[in-house]
């Protein structure tokens, strides 16, 4: 299980502002009545949570594992939620809606009756559909694709999404526009995608889609709240593509005018939600963006959370001293950064127990080969307990770790796992010659990135 991190509880912030909201208290217009009810086998609960925006309503499960509750709420999409596991489902005043399901099979088990029924047995048979497709989906290939390739496949992807959708009866004409909408925004998710993607897969950094291929993205309403609660396609096109406006310092001086014309409240938050994700050391704007979450937000738990953390962070700015280490290596011998001092060091903090950190080692391994008569130190500090030493030891031993293998004295507590405010792994730092911080968040060994800023380094 990934480490609970600050990002984490970012995207936790962002869910609760998305999808459609309830009537007010005193509005004309009183939505006709939903009845929803069910059975809920092995509830670990005991509630089912519906929530969409600021709505959140409880429904109480009985001894047996049924439940039933009238709503006056509108019409749209909303998460039904048991403890651990979610679903999205669509209501609609005046029709009823029956639910069952099994806690330990949630999407596999659920099954609807009811007036209501046709858009959710489509919604649930679409969640499936797209958690298989993962299993077989070759992103390696999608994405290293040629444009007009590219083009092909997204082509494809779209009909398929599209004769899906078609291929179920009953739905009604709101809901259908709906999903037509959400599968046409799924072509302009990959395309908002496909730079990145791309120049990550083949390692082309300077790559740059033609500017028709990007029209449709430039052209797109990107201030729509209705779609942005409904859609989350649009929802992910709308973040991704000023999350990649705000992520090049070139351009991040755009985005403080972009928000300030976004007219829907709802979509600010959000675009600021995901800045927070950028509240780094890395970060060359940090300071500028923590000034802009603080005059845009209108979020105190969010302000108080991103100047929390850069708190936490600006003293971890390139040109700052590094935290410091004195571990005991693979050898047994006392190993200090200090030790280092006159070669720029990349570090490696990981554990044997992270499925992500140990991906990242025969990229790692190639990147100590390709530059192993210059001027880099590679250091890999493992945060495994003291007690699991032993395991550390033989997975240093069996894959043929190089470069220098040390042990942290106090796995997540140790003075530089947290002198680096580090709360989860990989993560990669790059010291320069004198101790001081290059980049606290440095690129992984598998991203392209990382040779050009060694390039950068070895040649100053």
């Amino acid at each position: 299980m990934r480490p609970f991190t600050f990002s984490n509880l970012l995207v936790v912030s962002i869910m609760m502002i998305f999808s459609c909201t309830s009537k007010n208290a005193g509005d004309e217009h009183v939505p006709d009545p939903i009845v929803i009810s069910g059975k809920l086998t092995a509830p670990v609960d005991a509630v089912i949570t519906l929530k969409a925006g600021n709505l959140l309503e409880s429904i109480n499960i009985g001894p047996d594992g049924s439940f039933r509750d009238t709503l006056y709420i509108a019409e749209g999409y909303y998460r039904f939620i048991h403890k651990n596991e979610n679903t999205n489902i669509y209501l609609t005043p005046g029709k009823d809606l029956h639910v069952e399901l099994n806690y330990m099979q949630f999407d596999e088990s659920l099954s609807y009756s009811g007036e209501g029924a046709a858009p959710n047995s489509y919604l649930s048979a679409k969640a499936l559909k797209k958690e298989q497709g993962r299993k077989t989906f070759d992103v390696v290939a999608f994405y290293s694709s040629e444009e007009e390739e590219y083009k092909t496949q997204m082509k494809d992807k779209y009909d398929a999404d599209l004769a899906f959708l078609n291929s179920f009866e009953d739905l009604p004409e709101s809901f259908l526009q709906w999903e037509r909408k959400d599968i046409e925004y799924g072509k302009l998710l990959s395309i908002v995608s496909y730079k990145s993607g791309h120049e990550y897969f083949t390692k082309k950094t300077d790559f740059e889609p033609s500017g028709e291929f990007l029209k449709p993205l430039e052209e797109m309403d990107k201030d729509n709240d209705a779609e942005f609660r409904n859609l989350e396609n649009y929802r992910n096109v709308v973040i991704n593509y000023y999350s990649l406006i705000s992520r090049d310092p070139a351009k991040f001086d755009q985005i403080s005018g972009i928000i300030s014309s976004l007219k829907s409240p709802l979509i600010k938050e959000a675009v600021l939600n995901d800045l927070a994700f950028q509240v780094s050391p890395s970060n060359e704007n940090l300071s500028k963006l923590v000034a802009l979450i603080n005059t845009h937000s209108k979020d105190e738990d969010l302000r108080t959370r991103v100047n929390t953390k850069y708190e936490e962070v600006k003293d971890l700015a390139k040109g700052m001293p590094s935290p410091t280490f004195t571990y005991e290596d693979a050898n047994g011998k006392m190993v200090s950064l200090e030790d280092l001092r006159g070669k720029l060091v990349y570090v490696d903090v990981w554990a044997t127990w992270c499925g992500p950190c140990k991906r990242e080692i025969p990229y790692l391994k190639e990147i100590e080969d390709k530059y192993h008569n210059e001027p880099i130190e590679f250091v890999s500090v493992s945060i495994d307990k003291q007690v699991d030493k032993g395991k550390w030891l033989s997975m240093v031993s069996e894959k043929e770790l190089g470069g220098v293998q040390v042990i942290a004295d106090k796995d997540w507590s140790s003075s530089f796992v947290k002198g680096y405010s580090i709360t989860g792994i990989p993560r990669f730092l790059f010291i320069d010659k004198d101790g001081n911080i290059i980049n606290a968040d440095a690129p992984r060994p598998s991203d392209p990135k990382l040779e050009t800023l060694f390039a950068e380094y070895l040649s100053s």
